[in-house]
């Protein structure tokens, strides 16, 4: 059997799970399509080799941890149980049949005005189901939205429970990924601050202008420049980009993207409602 991540291989348990296939990798862990050996049923597995840091397995269990606080919602990867075995340590998720949006974009698919927004409305009703338990994702990025028939947000590593205050904020910690982070996540390294539904939906208009256009509000070569522009610079138009882009979606993506969190739509709600009205009136 080919050898998938470290000395963990094809065929091999963990828990009640048996690796089946890899399905992916990201910068902390790799996910596997897996058998939960109780029932049959075929789940996702992200998994943490024996080597991984305190850190990492810690936000391994926050996260089991925090979805379990949120629940179920049909746009949200439910997590079934997080587990230990020999070092090794694992969560059991539920399975999606898709890709990530970051991995379509990627791949060259662009999924039009339309469906830009239906995709970033779905991601906003997940949003407005976490934001009223007074938790906040930190992290809303193409990678972390998945797509096939149904639009779920997965990874809530970071994500922020305003109710347990919980994790703890630190000075000079960026919480959150630079091309998709709010202006108040990079001040509040220097003075820390609480996320909240604003800086979710900053995250989710940066997300929105990647599908319209193709491209990143702000496509420096370096975090720092980034993170400049981010606090002062200004982002193109997505209808200056792409002429095919109605105005009304511009100005709805720009809105999202304001700089000064009042002047953003003040919650998933009013997200949801502004998509709406431009889907059913002029697209």
């Amino acid at each position: 059997m080919d050898e998938l991540f470290g000395d963990l291989k094809e065929g091999d348990r963990l828990g009640n799970y048996q690796i089946v296939s890899e399905i992916g990798k990201g910068g902390m862990s790799h996910v596997y399509k897996a058998t939960f050996l109780v029932t049959g049923q075929e789940r996702a597995l992200k998994v943490l080799p024996p080597n991984s840091s305190d850190e990492r397995v810690s936000a391994l269990k926050w996260e089991a941890e925090i979805s379990h606080a949120i629940g179920e919602h049909p746009n949200i990867v439910r997590v079934y149980e997080e587990g230990e075995q020999n070092g090794w340590s694992y969560l059991g998720m539920e399975l999606i049949n898709g890709e990530s949006l970051e991995s379509l974009i990627k791949r060259g698919v662009k999924p039009g005005v339309r469906r830009s927004l239906e995709i970033a409305a779905s991601v906003a009703y997940g949003l407005e189901y976490i934001h009223g338990r007074n938790i906040f994702h930190a992290d809303i990025k193409p990678g972390n939205i998945l797509v096939n028939d149904h639009v779920k947000i997965t990874d809530f590593g970071i994500a922020y429970d305003a109710n347990r205050k919980r994790p703890l904020l630190q000075k000079g910690i960026i919480i959150g990924t630079v091309n998709f982070i709010a202006p108040e996540r990079i001040y509040a390294a220097k003075d820390p601050s609480c996320p909240d539904a604003r800086t979710d939906i900053y995250s989710l208009g940066a997300a929105l202008y990647h599908m319209l256009t193709g491209n990143l509000p702000f496509d420096d070569k370096t975090d720092r420049d980034v993170m400049t522009n981010i606090l002062i610079g200004m982002p193109a138009s997505p209808s200056g980009r792409n002429k095919d882009i109605p105005a009304s979606v511009s100005e709805l993506c720009l809105k999202a993207l304001e700089k000064e969190p009042e002047k953003r739509f003040h919650s998933a709600r009013e997200f949801i409602e502004a998509a709406d009205k431009v889907l059913n009136s002029c697209i």
